[in-house]
């Protein structure tokens, strides 16, 4: 993490700025020690203009991705790399931590000082290697969790957490709700995991395939041969 050099070459302008690196790139970094392609960045306040920075420092295309929720993503002439600025909930670093989905998604590194913030203990939940999270009713703010719970246990092979799993089988019919694209999306990530057959058979067991999937029902009505 010390060595990526994009990530070190805006360090220049975030001096005295509560910036903090936080999701999937800590999480990848604490899996296995890579770098990954995605920086996602948080800032107390003000998103627009660090991601303006970082656009004309690294020679990126700035677009926006969420106006009300002030989320921005600066694309790398590279096509490979990017940033997603976006600021803190109400400005606090803390209540942000409080909203997100997984502990293993909670973990933030502060760019000024060099430190870990881990309130939830995410760290040593991928130690352990099981997905919890946050607060369940985290879980309810976007019903599109509950389908990738199943992307991370097929990418990490982590096992669900119970009281988890058990709230997911009750409320993972709330999916059906969300947009078809972005479902489309997390099952391609699944189908991307090392750990995929057994994503799939948890998922079959649990019900959540044949909602996904309407005919996996009349497929387990065929006898075995």
């Amino acid at each position: 993490m010390f060595k990526d050099e994009i990530l070190n070459s805006i360090k220049d302008f975030i001096k005295g700025e509560k910036t903090f690196l936080v999701g999937g790139y800590l999480r990848n970094y604490f899996l296995n020690n890579t770098i990954s392609y995605d920086r996602d960045l948080v800032v107390e306040k003000n998103s627009y203009a660090l991601a303006e920075k970082i656009a004309k420092k690294l020679d990126g295309t700035l677009v926006e991705l969420d106006n009300v929720n002030k989320i921005y993503r600066v694309c790398l002439k590279d096509k490979e790399n990017y940033f997603d600025v976006s600021e803190a909930l109400e400005n606090n670093i803390e209540k942000d931590a409080k909203r997100r989905d997984f502990t293993i998604n909670s973990i933030f590194y502060d760019l000024n000082e060099e430190k870990i913030y881990d309130p939830f203990n995410g760290i040593n939940d991928i130690k352990n290697k099981i997905i919890k999270t946050v607060n369940l009713q985290n879980m309810l703010d976007d019903e599109l969790r509950f389908l990738r719970i199943y992307r991370f246990m097929s990418l990490t092979g982590f096992k669900i957490d119970e009281t988890l799993a058990n709230f997911s089988k009750k409320n993972f019919h709330l999916v059906k709700n969300v947009a078809p694209e972005r479902i489309n999306y997390e099952i391609i990530k699944i189908f991307e995991g090392e750990y995929l057959t057994q994503t799939l058979l948890k998922m079959l067991d649990d019900g959540a395939l044949e909602i996904i999937f309407p005919f996996v029902k009349e497929i387990k009505r065929i006898p075995s041969n």
